[in-house]
């Protein structure tokens, strides 16, 4: 388990350090936006299905960029009607699971040999690797409520023990193709 948690950051790390050196492209800020979209449109969609999922009722989705009054970038933005103390935090975090994602679609270390699918994947993951962190007013929303704080530590909890329960070795695909 130790060797796949270890193999898994590293070969994580050309998508992670990719999607770093895009996000800094101050040279072409349209190409930059080009490159991020992918993980801007996973952002917003994530925010959306748990909206759906948490009762939240998403109303309005935007994934073009567009600057603001006060000249800073908005890449995106879901509009959710029902925001509560019990899926504020959960929506607010949702893109965190882009991130999830992308580290269980790690090959089995024990199996891996590099090729070409390798560099589709990291040229995949890198936008996802730096969109898919919560934004400013997605961390402001998240730690409003004290009750969906303690409801996210539970549900980090449930789903860590459930983990290391359930997935031995192997990596996901792996135990997919087992079912």
């Amino acid at each position: 388990m130790r060797e796949q948690l270890f193999f898994t950051l590293l070969y994580q790390m050309p998508s992670l350090i990719l999607g770093l050196v895009i996000l800094r492209l101050k040279v072409w800020v349209q190409i930059r936006f080009f490159l991020l979209w992918p993980g801007t449109v996973l952002h917003e969609l994530l925010h959306w299905i748990v909206a759906f999922l948490t009762h939240g009722r998403p109303k309005k989705v935007s994934v073009w960029p567009r600057r603001s009054q006060n000249g800073h970038w908005t890449l995106g933005t879901v509009v959710i009607a029902n925001l509560t103390w019990y899926n504020g935090i959960l929506i607010s975090l949702a893109p965190i699971l882009g991130i999830g994602l992308v580290l269980l679609l790690t090959p089995s270390a024990h199996q891996w040999h590099f090729s070409q699918r390798d560099l589709y994947q990291w040229a995949i993951s890198a936008p996802v690797w730096v969109m898919c962190w919560p934004s400013q007013g997605d961390w402001g929303l998240a730690f409003k409520s004290s009750k969906g704080i303690f409801l996210l530590i539970a549900l980090a909890l449930l789903v860590s023990a459930i983990g290391v329960m359930v997935l031995p070795h192997e990596g996901l695909l792996e135990v997919m193709q087992k079912l």
